[in-house]
């Protein structure tokens, strides 16, 4: 699990944490957003997720989420953290290495991935209502500066727009920024990204498959 090894020791080796019994409801939302196309001319105006809640008897909870262009893969996703549930113990120890679990135990679909991704949000939110501190410290918070990206601006652009919002961003002050990848051939894609990397200059774009991608594909395209 790749946050353990960054965790606090207090996280990891804390056994009356790590045992806790807990409870869990799961649900879906509808969100509105702003309209955007995507490859296939469908326009869209909302966004879907699945959410987990996790929930001690004394009342500390955790809160997770994952999110979706399309209704059915968000109920997909519901359905995968039920069945994640129900094959694990109910406890922090099992839920925050959630995502090593699903890889090793179950087919690795979208819909799982989804899963363990929430899954794995509530449990570190929920450790971190249980030691008092933001996740950030039980992770080693760091005092340097840390870069962020503009999560938006591109995510919502048309293809013919990508590089001249790129350069908006830029007089804006900011230097990095995230697309959205995966709804285009890997040659198209490839040349979306070439195209802002020009603008951005390397290293300052973030890219998003909206989990059309496994691992494998993901890595590969990285590669390219």
């Amino acid at each position: 699990m790749k946050k353990s090894a960054v965790a606090s020791d207090r996280v990891t080796n804390d056994s009356q944490f790590l045992g806790r019994k807990l409870s869990a409801r799961i649900g879906a939302v509808t969100i509105p957003i702003k309209r955007f196309r995507l490859r296939n001319g469908l326009e869209m105006d909302r966004i879907y997720g699945a959410w987990v809640l996790l929930q001690e008897d004394d009342g500390r909870r955790g809160f997770g989420y994952t999110m979706h262009v399309d209704q059915p893969g968000a109920m997909a996703a519901c359905e995968a953290i039920g069945n994640l549930l129900e094959a694990l113990p109910l406890t922090p120890a099992h839920l925050l290495s959630i995502e090593e679990i699903a890889i090793d135990t179950r087919a690795v679909d979208r819909a799982t991935r989804s899963a363990s991704n929430a899954l794995s949000l509530a449990a570190w939110d929920l450790a971190g209502h249980y030691f008092e501190q933001p996740c950030a410290q039980l992770w080693g918070a760091s005092r340097k500066t840390l870069h962020c990206y503009d999560s938006n601006a591109l995510a919502f652009a048309e293809d013919h727009e990508l590089e001249g919002v790129a350069a908006a961003c830029l007089r804006r002050g900011v230097r990095q920024a995230k697309m959205i990848v995966g709804q285009h051939s890997v040659e198209e894609d490839l040349e979306r990204v070439e195209g802002v990397l020009r603008v951005l200059g390397p290293g300052n774009l973030a890219v998003d498959a909206l989990c059309a991608w496994d691992p494998a594909q993901a890595g590969a395209f990285m590669e390219q």
